[in-house]
């Protein structure tokens, strides 16, 4: 038998054919994903990075999603536009930067909600992106939920007085998203919508006078150089800035991959909670040495603060995503039944 005529038999034809489809299937398990956020790596990114880390350990490298950092692939506030024309495939944004475009999951972010810890938070979010809702319009943004950065409670720093009571918030202009802006609102201060990378330049030119941000976020973004004081208790609430997937690319993820990667959350939430304690802690000692004035608000101050804008701004969320044909009742008692002793 000549060459030609082996390669012509219907064996060589099998081999050949389960040679080719083991190539293509290797192949296709070859993924490369991008992921935009901003700022540079810090506790808000260790969740993602270590969610990113353990999809490529389980895969042998495979399956890897590359972090950008600084808006090197989007503006913050185009991240999910930009995930929508497919420029990457997985985004973060925070929902006071266009509450507009995912009305309904903007629930999470209510202020003096009950919840105590990350896991706590956690578990609210994950009830409320699994409505379908929820689901249907982050859908309009080709986006899928993936995983919430669980932020930690949003405190003040500011510059000029220290803002030590209710009273002192009148007048503030203030960088605050979304509902923790209304809650301010509410005591008479002036809310502004920027993103953190922004904040520093701002609060440096007096364009503000204080930034509502975790305290980790604060020494990232080294807003207690031009501050004089920074509370410490105040606790109102927090922002939601979740990690989302871009549609297509999860549609055409092998399902093996996509377990992982679902799985790979896990990590994430547990290096999110060492990251938040170890930078919260850190950023504390960094304000002492500064020499900012560490405020804390007094208890009744705080219960001041929380009638105020805690549950009227509950009830008029409520009304106002039941006005629009959302299930705002719904969404609410389903946030805040996922949270075991509230």
């Amino acid at each position: 038998m000549t060459y030609l005529e082996a390669l012509t038999t219907p064996a060589a034809f099998i081999a050949g054919a389960i040679l080719l489809a083991g190539a293509t299937s290797a192949q296709a398990q070859d993924v490369r994903w991008q992921a935009s956020t901003w700022g540079t790596p810090r506790a808000a990114t260790a969740g993602a990075e270590a969610w990113a880390e353990e999809i490529a350990r389980r895969t042998d490298g495979a399956f890897q999603i590359s972090i950008h950092y600084g808006g090197e692939l989007s503006a913050p506030r185009n991240n999910l536009d930009n995930l929508q024309l497919g420029a990457f495939e997985v985004a973060n944004y925070c929902g006071g930067f266009h509450p507009g475009k995912h009305p309904a999951s903007m629930v999470v972010e209510l202020p003096f909600l009950p919840f105590k810890d990350p896991a706590d938070q956690r578990a609210a979010h994950e009830a409320v992106y699994s409505h379908p809702a929820v689901e249907a319009e982050l859908a309009r943004w080709n986006a899928k939920w993936m995983i919430s950065s669980v932020l930690p409670q949003m405190e003040l720093i500011g510059r000029g007085d220290a803002v030590d009571s209710v009273a002192a918030i009148e007048g503030l202009r203030v960088r605050a998203l979304g509902p923790l802006g209304s809650a301010y609102e509410k005591a008479g201060a002036v809310p502004m919508s920027l993103s953190a990378p922004e904040t520093y330049q701002a609060l440096s030119q007096g364009v503000l006078d204080s930034v509502a941000i975790a305290h980790y976020a604060m020494a990232s973004y080294r807003l207690y150089e031009p501050s004089d004081w920074v509370t410490e208790n105040l606790a109102p609430g927090t922002v939601n800035c979740p990690w989302v997937v871009s549609m297509t690319a999860w549609d055409t993820l092998p399902q093996e991959y996509r377990d992982i990667a679902l799985e790979a959350r896990e990590v994430a939430y547990a290096a999110y909670a060492e990251a938040y304690g170890v930078a919260g802690d850190k950023a504390l000692q960094t304000f002492r040495d500064d020499g900012l004035e560490i405020v804390s608000f007094s208890d009744a101050e705080r219960e001041k603060f929380r009638n105020l804008a805690g549950v009227p701004l509950w009830q008029e969320w409520i009304a106002e995503a039941e006005a629009k044909g959302l299930p705002g009742q719904e969404l609410f008692d389903r946030m805040m039944a996922a949270v075991p002793g509230k």
